[in-house]
């Protein structure tokens, strides 16, 4: 991953928006990742049924209508129809972010030098938008052809496939006393430092709002040290929008919420499934194990030669939520 060597609003996003994860040779990772069908083009939409010239009454016939496809998808070289049916049928989570990995995989870099970190689809209707960059205070549109999604531009994404379409990047950054009373904190600095936190308590709100919640999110804080510190995460049902954190060994001390990722219980066995974006394997949602997840998050996220993480001031903040089927 590249490392981060900018100052003020630059390294802000290099630290918010910059998730590494070192070689699986130097910290074994589970293997058995989840697939699905490679993408194909996004066919043409259909056109829309002319009105008719007396209104009929609306007829509730129990059949819902299909959930709206991500803003975002517009700007995307393909889409898999898997992806898409998975999302207009208000298919599980895990179906839903196992088809949208697996249909980005092929457009992913070709290698972990050249991944930008700060790459994200940009909605809205201001240019430039689909695939841009942001940093130093500028939104900056990636080249032709270049599509690259950095780990929160990734955590956007599996936001707005199972919560809220039209989620923008702003809407995760905003911060006012509502942000820590999700999180049961008290008001934090609103620092570029503290976006993961953030970003996990905006998604919910907004999602909440938007009535895709069964109820308001619930705050979870876990500093994992041992084997069984993330089996309150296994309960089938719930999602858990979750930031890792760490302390810089070489900046003070400063805590830095650096990594973003939505986690829920795996098919089949006791195991938890992990849908994240790094440096190294791209977009992914992974099978892991409460064990191997501790290991995860306290090495190979700790894992950076600018900030030199300390592993044993690993943190781990969630907002769990259920989502309305």
């Amino acid at each position: 991953m590249r490392s981060p060597t900018k100052i003020g609003f630059g390294l802000a996003w290099l630290i918010v928006l910059g998730c590494g994860e070192s070689s699986p040779d130097a910290h074994p990772q589970p293997t058995d990742e989840l697939h699905a069908e490679a993408p194909l083009d996004v066919p043409e939409p259909a056109l829309p049924t002319p009105a008719a010239a007396t209104p009929a009454a609306p007829i509730d016939d129990g059949v819902e209508a299909p959930r709206p496809l991500p803003a975002s998808w517009t700007f995307f070289p393909a889409v898999d129809p898997s992806a898409q049916a998975a999302v207009t049928e208000g298919a599980d989570a895990h179906r839903v972010l196992e088809t949208l990995a697996a249909g980005l995989a092929p457009f992913r870099w070709d290698s972990v030098d050249d991944w930008d970190n700060l790459g994200f689809v940009r909605i809205g209707l201001d240019p430039p938008l689909g695939f841009v960059t942001q940093g130093d205070g500028e939104v900056t549109a990636q080249p032709d052809g270049q599509t690259q999604l950095g780990c929160a531009g990734g955590y956007l994404e599996g936001a707005r496939a199972l919560l809220v379409p039209d989620l923008r990047m702003d809407q995760l950054r905003s911060c006012d006393d509502q942000v820590w009373e999700t999180l049961g904190l008290p008001p934090k600095a609103c620092t570029d430092e503290t976006f993961g936190l953030r970003a996990i308590a905006n998604t919910a709100r907004v999602a909440h709002a938007a009535e895709a919640l069964t109820g308001p999110g619930k705050a979870i804080h876990i500093e994992p040290s041992g084997p069984h510190d993330f089996d309150m995460l296994l309960p089938k049902g719930p999602l858990h929008l979750c930031t890792v954190s760490h302390e810089s060994t070489t900046h003070d001390r400063l805590r830095l919420y650096h990594h973003l990722m939505i986690i829920l219980r795996a098919r089949g066995r006791r195991a938890l499934a992990m849908f994240d974006t790094t440096g190294y394997r791209g977009m992914t949602l992974r099978r892991i194990t409460p064990r191997r997840l501790v290991s995860y998050v306290r090495s190979a996220l700790a894992t950076n030669d600018t900030y030199r993480y300390d592993p044993g001031s690993t943190h781990v903040d969630c907002v769990e939520i259920t989502r309305r089927r």
